[in-house]
């Protein structure tokens, strides 16, 4: 599979998003979350507030390491992965994805959906090996957002 057709199937996820949102999906502020992602500099930490719903706020961070990796945290939450450009194997085309926020399950609290490219390479040499989708669902559990791509994929 070539750039353009990874960047095609990318393109499909955005409008899938976009489109459940205009059915009467909830829509966050992925706007301010995607500006913090394409504006931090490498090495550097971003602290901000996310809404997740119209009730409830939580703390974040943007983490940002010199190597290229960059990871979002929300509360109490495990490492929501959004920067990469470190080849160790794999990382995002473009080194950063795409964030969105929206309430797919209508439970009156934002998701967190995060769509990139991957590109695979061989640890040993950094040679190219192939290109995968990359799309993960985070949920909001009470105390911070868990991966819950699974559970959004296979409708339960």
């Amino acid at each position: 599979m070539n750039f353009s057709a990874l960047r095609s199937i990318a393109s499909l996820f955005h409008f899938v998003i976009l489109s459940i949102g205009a059915v009467g999906v909830a829509f966050g502020s992925e706007n301010d979350l995607n500006r913090h992602i394409q504006e931090v500099e490498l090495g550097y930490d971003i602290e901000f507030v996310f809404n997740v719903n119209d009730e409830i706020e939580l703390g974040g961070y943007l983490m940002t390491t010199e190597k290229g990796n960059g990871f979002i945290r929300l509360g109490e939450s495990k490492s929501i992965n959004v920067i990469d450009y470190h080849n160790d194997g794999e990382y995002f085309l473009d080194g950063r994805a795409a964030v969105y926020v929206a309430d797919l399950n209508l439970n009156s609290f934002y998701e967190i959906i995060v769509v990139g490219v991957l590109v695979k390479t061989n640890e040993q040499d950094g040679s190219f090996s192939n290109l995968e989708p990359y799309l993960k669902v985070y949920a909001y559990d009470g105390r911070g957002y868990t991966d819950s791509t699974s559970s959004f994929i296979s409708g339960q």
